[in-house]
């Protein structure tokens, strides 16, 4: 009884790892390529237009950032280095 339990367990498990979707790493690279530049085509436009400010909306609360040694910390830290 218990053999034929773990081999319908088996068999269930593997059906189900087998009809998982692929993954598409291709698109999936194109999607990041686009991402960034979009990123660094507003992040150049923000540093030109003298708004560097709005470039925080692209880091998280959490995000660290270093520069020259000194550490700066959430939005609020990293937007005291961009004014």
């Amino acid at each position: 009884m218990k053999k034929s339990f773990l081999a319908f367990l088996a068999i269930i498990l593997l059906t189900g790892i087998s009809c998982q979707k692929k993954a598409d790493i291709e698109a999936d690279k194109q999607a990041f390529k686009q991402a960034w530049a979009k990123l660094s085509k507003d992040w150049d436009m923000n540093i030109k237009a003298g708004e560097q400010i709005k470039n925080t909306n692209h880091y998280t609360e959490d995000a660290i950032r270093i520069d020259n040694g000194k550490i700066y910390s959430g939005k609020e830290g990293i937007g005291k280095l961009l004014r």
